[in-house]
């Protein structure tokens, strides 16, 4: 059938071309009948999508929904989102109600385990295999660099059911050694998990500080 409908667009299209070859031998001039029309845009997507409540946005920015970052996402994205505003610490009872009252947005951001397992075994989650097979122009080629991403994703149905993200790690705690108590004990700076060991044993038991007191290994 799509071959066919080519065929005929084409012929009309000859047709046109031969009727317009016609009447340009007339000596009389003619009005012209070609006419420019503009391709058609097709008409966006709609999607909802959640959104975490924090309580974090200034109120002269607006609200977690509607604030200067989700305008820019509808005029500039490819489709027209919704967001739903969920309370971070309290994702489990908003959702259970949007999924009660037939309201859930298409897309959940969740990181809890539980939550997601919940939603899987009340077959709440669409499987997501085929459409990064089909739609996807990035995810895909990541869950090839990174199939790890794809086994997080995996629920006992063999079926991916989540899309994560590879982040890097970034240390959380920082701690510092005082050269001025390394000096005063002759000790060097600990390149290993072993030597920073003995450097906080010396620390909390040989008085760097001279004030006649073992010193606790919290004050490192």
């Amino acid at each position: 059938m799509r071959r066919k409908g080519i065929f005929v667009m084409l012929s009309m299209v000859l047709m046109g071309t031969v009727f317009i070859g016609a009447c340009s031998n007339d000596n009389t001039p003619q009005p012209s009948t070609s006419t420019s029309t503009e391709p058609t845009k097709a008409p966006r997507g709609k999607i909802s999508a959640t959104i975490y409540e924090r309580g974090d946005v200034p109120k002269e920015e607006g609200s977690k929904t509607e604030n200067r970052w989700t305008k820019w996402i509808n005029e500039n994205g490819p489709v027209d989102v919704t967001f739903v505003s969920v309370p971070r610490w309290e994702s489990a009872q908003k959702l259970n109600t949007l999924f009660a009252s037939d309201s859930a947005p298409d897309l959940i951001a969740e990181y809890d385990s539980v939550i997601k397992n919940q939603l899987y075994a009340q077959k709440q989650l669409m499987p997501l295999d085929d459409v990064i097979d089909k739609y996807s122009t990035v995810y895909k080629e990541t869950l090839q660099t990174y199939p790890k991403l794809r086994q997080l994703g995996i629920q006992d149905d063999g079926k991916l059911y989540g899309i994560g993200k590879v982040s890097e790690v970034v240390p959380q705690h920082i701690l510092y050694i005082r050269t001025d108590w390394l000096k005063k004990l002759n000790l060097q700076k600990p390149t290993t998990l072993d030597e920073f060991f003995a450097v906080a044993r010396a620390f909390a038991e040989n008085d760097p500080d001279g004030n006649g007191k073992k010193t606790l290994t919290e004050s490192i």
